[in-house]
């Protein structure tokens, strides 16, 4: 569940980054009316920040989730003991 969980925290930023680029390269249109300026499609600064903000808590948090295993030790199994002390034969007792 955990590598599951990593992978997907590690894929978000993939497209948070990717539609961040996206966003800030799009293409503006500028219209004079009435001797007024309107600009549109202009990159907004403020969701570019928090979607580089997100991706890089993602990466964080993905390392830190897969980190976490391996400060871990590894589940030592008690050693298996025989049912007796006895050598196994063939022979009937």
């Amino acid at each position: 569940m955990k590598k599951l969980l990593a992978l997907v925290l590690f894929m978000l930023p993939l497209f948070a980054i990717i539609y961040a680029v996206y966003r800030s390269t799009a293409v503006t249109v500028t219209t004079v009316e009435n001797g007024r300026q309107v600009v549109y499609g202009e990159p907004q600064d403020g969701l570019t920040l928090g979607l580089f903000v997100f991706a890089s808590v993602c990466i964080l948090s993905a390392v830190l989730l897969l980190i976490d295993d391996w400060k871990k030790p590894a589940r030592e199994q008690p050693p298996i003991t025989p049912a007796s002390n006895r050598t196994a034969t063939n022979y009937p007792v």
